[in-house]
């Protein structure tokens, strides 16, 4: 649609109630500047930012923290740092969708799209396509830093505000929301940047690979631009060095009996062995399930990959596709995966959270001596006194899910104590 022609005391057609003059028309004129391209689109987008702003400021106060805690579910930091503010207002403005499933972006576009002057109109539309991505820098010239995209292996170049001297001799890796302009690329807002010193590198592809791969059916851009947050998050815990706990669950069927499945896992001597068998099922880890949580865990149907950590969710995947070369291993649950497990594997699901809870609470100190369960449990009669404390937790509680949990927590100890003779 061709631009309209709008008189400067005319109402604006945004609805914000103002003259065109004080209101859109400014975005106008700030494209009227002869200046290099840099500060040119550096200065439409803030104007941009501010009329968005602006427009959905009541709707923006009333979300803003409950979208803010969305936006760092995912990171190491649960409380948004306020210099990281403008990736979230970024965020917030271009990928979360709306009732109308449109953008803050895209719903200003489509409503006042005809009233805003090419260039404008140009960047704005940009700015609804882009999407955090994580990158590696890999060379400069001039005014441009090359990039290459740790997600799709894609390589990028971004204007800059000034020329920089980039040799290589460090890898740097960089997060932030490029945003492909008809005359250059630019970054929008800020830019984190953090150096390859402790495997970082390592770290943010192959998480990134990971989430990938937990969702296939999308395109690489799809899943990017739909989940900033957890590009945010991953880049987060690479930034403070902290391991991301993906909560992994997968499972295959193992066709055979319980007993066979569980002598096959051993047969392959790969370093897991029994560990306890609760509520039917037979748990097998490695070094007596000491470290991050890793478990395989035989039922009458099913094998299941329980890992906390990437390389445990990787090698253990490995393992169990070499034991059962024939049989697929599928996804369940994982933190990175919007979906939750299907209504038939929930109670599975919820057994190992079960399990999980009880190994965090086997190994929280208590207040008053600083003894933890599991070392109460090697004391003479110790076993006993917290057969006896799970019960009357049991019986306290109202919730089913509470009671649930107490009953496995004691059904684990019964279980342990057996196993121990």
């Amino acid at each position: 649609m061709a631009r309209q022609k709008i008189g400067r005391n005319d109402p604006c057609p945004c609805g914000s109630g103002k003259k065109y003059k004080h209101c859109c028309g400014p975005l106008a004129e700030i494209t009227d500047i002869t200046v290099d391209p840099f500060i040119r689109y550096s200065n439409i987008m803030t104007a941009l930012k501010l009329k968005l702003e602006q427009v959905n400021a009541k709707d923006i106060r009333k979300h803003r923290r409950i979208l803010q805690s969305r936006f760092v579910r995912f990171a190491a930091e649960k409380s948004l740092p306020p210099e990281h503010d403008t990736i979230f207002s970024d965020w917030l403005w271009f990928d979360v969708l709306g009732d109308s499933g449109h953008s803050i972006g895209q719903a200003y576009l489509l409503e006042n799209g005809p009233y805003l002057d090419q260039a404008s109109r140009s960047c704005l539309e940009a700015l609804n396509q882009s999407r955090l991505g994580l990158y590696e820098a890999i060379g400069s010239s001039g005014m441009h830093l090359y990039l290459k995209d740790l997600a799709t292996g894609a390589q990028k170049r971004v204007l800059l505000k000034e020329t920089l001297q980039f040799d290589n001799s460090d890898i740097i890796l960089l997060m932030g929301r490029l945003v492909e302009l008809p005359e250059d690329n630019i970054f929008s807002g800020m830019v984190l940047m953090i150096q390859d010193q402790s495997l970082e590198k390592a770290f943010l592809s192959d998480h990134m690979t990971y989430l990938l791969r937990l969702m296939s059916d999308e395109s690489a851009e799809e899943v990017l631009k739909h989940n900033g947050e957890m590009v945010f998050g991953i880049f987060n815990h690479a930034q403070h060095k902290t391991l991301l706990k993906l909560n992994d669950i997968r499972f295959l069927y193992h066709h055979g009996t319980q007993e066979e499945a569980v002598e096959r896992i051993i047969a392959a001597n790969i370093g897991y062995e029994p560990l306890h068998h609760t509520q039917g099922w037979t748990w097998l880890a490695a070094d007596g399930g000491l470290g991050p949580y890793a478990r395989l865990v035989v039922g009458p149907e099913l094998v299941l990959s329980c890992a906390d950590l990437l390389d445990e969710i990787n090698s253990q995947q490995a393992q169990l596709s070499q034991i059962w070369a024939n049989q697929p291993l599928r996804l369940m649950s994982s933190v990175l995966y919007p979906q939750p497990p299907g209504v038939d594997m929930m109670p599975v699901w919820f057994m190992v959270v079960k399990d999980k809870e009880t190994e965090r609470w086997l190994d929280t100190p208590h207040p008053k001596d600083e003894t933890t369960p599991r070392q109460i449990m090697q004391q003479a009669e110790g076993r006993q006194s917290l057969d006896a404390l799970l019960a009357r937790f049991e019986e306290s509680r109202e919730g089913q899910e509470e009671k649930e949990l107490a009953a496995y927590m004691r059904e684990r100890l019964q279980s342990e104590i057996s196993s121990q003779g």
